[in-house]
C-alpha cells in the first residue's frame, strides 16, 4: 500500500484501506460537527449548515470517485 495524494492505493486497486480510512476520518469527524451543533451553546444552524456543505462534504468525499465506483451486476 502507499499513500499518494492523499489516496491509499493498493496493488490490485481494491481501495479497501481507503474506504475504512475515509469511513473513520467520516465518523471523527460528523461527532465534531454534533458537538459544534449542540442546541445549547451550540453554533446557529444557519453556519452550521453552510460549514456542513462547504467543509465537511469536501473533506469527507475527497477523492471518492476513485472508490466509490459502483461494481457491475
Amino acid at each position: 500500500m502507499h499513500k499518494f495524494l492523499g489516496l491509499i492505493v493498493d496493488q490490485e486497486l481494491r481501495f479497501k484501506e481507503h474506504t475504512n480510512y475515509a469511513l473513520a476520518k467520516g465518523v471523527k469527524f460528523i461527532s465534531q460537527y454534533q458537538w459544534l451543533a449542540r442546541e445549547m451553546k451550540g453554533v446557529v444552524a444557519r453556519f452550521m449548515r453552510n460549514f456542513y456543505l462547504t467543509v465537511a462534504v469536501s473533506r469527507m468525499l475527497y477523492a471518492a470517485d476513485m472508490f466509490l465506483v459502483p461494481e457491475s451486476s
